[in-house]
């Protein structure tokens, strides 16, 4: 399985034991576990889901419910939910790789939210099924609770997101940066308020101000207020399609509703030395 399967997995979804057994090691803490996902990576797959992560520093002392991501060369992710009373709970595994499933391809290049719409359908599925029954004992075994997934379609289809993830383990300085397609229809529908002129872009300070606006559906107040916290300035581009100028800069890798962080490098310094 290790030499065979995992070479050709897109997505690893194991829970912290399945992780152990494969990795051959022992997870005890949220650095453990980044290691373990890393040690996963080198075995084949880009992706790695553990979808449950019981530790005392993940769960906070068994207070919530712990789920980790890690992408090969890139930043670890730790989504920590609220505990929930009434199981044990059977089939949430297959919701979770299910879900998993239909919020990567509909977020492929925002996987923290397709993560945190994930952990919003769990939690919903479950206090869903609570409300209608728990698990009861018969015969000296407990029997769990049917999970409702009929009755919370809606929720499926539009899960309301409570729960973000945090980053624990960046894999990146901070962007200095980060661009905005104009010519998005994420930014064109935040920016349907403002003037249509673009000439008064460059001239009017009150719109530079109302520019916050767009942006501040786009990110979130505790998103942008991180951002503008870490010096991060955040640009709007049009035109860029049709643009020769902008076209060699070479924003080819511009994609639709994505944003693009930019990184700068300080400028190197002659040495004075030589040319003296």
């Amino acid at each position: 399985y290790r030499s065979k399967v995992l070479p050709r997995v897109a997505m690893l979804t194991p829970n912290q034991f399945e992780a152990e057994l494969l990795t051959r090691c022992t997870i005890g803490s949220v650095k453990e576990a980044a290691a373990a996902c890393d040690a996963l990576h080198e075995l084949g797959p880009p992706t790695v889901v553990l979808t449950t992560l019981d530790t005392p520093d993940a769960t906070c002392g068994g207070k919530s419910i712990a789920m980790m991501l890690s992408e090969r060369n890139g930043a670890k992710w730790l989504l920590q939910l609220p505990h929930i009373e009434g199981g044990p709970f059977t089939g949430t595994g297959d919701l979770t790789a299910a879900m998993l499933l239909a919020w990567t391809h509909k977020h492929p290049y925002e996987l923290p939210a397709a993560l945190e719409k994930v952990g919003a359908v769990l939690q919903n599925v479950l206090r869903e099924t609570i409300s209608v029954g728990r698990g009861r004992t018969m015969g000296g075994k407990v029997i769990p609770p049917e999970l409702r997934i009929i009755d919370c379609k809606s929720i499926i289809e539009e899960p309301p997101v409570k729960v973000r993830c945090h980053l624990v383990m960046p894999s990146r300085p901070t962007p200095q940066g980060i661009i905005l397609d104009v010519d998005s229809l994420v930014v064109k529908e935040s920016l349907h308020e403002l003037p249509e002129c673009s000439e008064q872009v460059g001239s009017s300070k009150k719109l530079f101000h109302e520019l916050n606006v767009p942006a501040l559906r786009i990110f979130g107040s505790a998103c942008l207020q991180r951002l503008k916290a870490h010096g991060v300035r955040i640009g709007f581009l049009q035109g860029h399609r049709s643009s020769a100028c902008v076209k060699s800069i070479a924003f080819s890798e511009l994609r639709d509703n994505v944003c693009v962080p930019i990184f700068t490098e300080a400028p190197q310094q002659k040495d004075l030395s030589l040319e003296q």
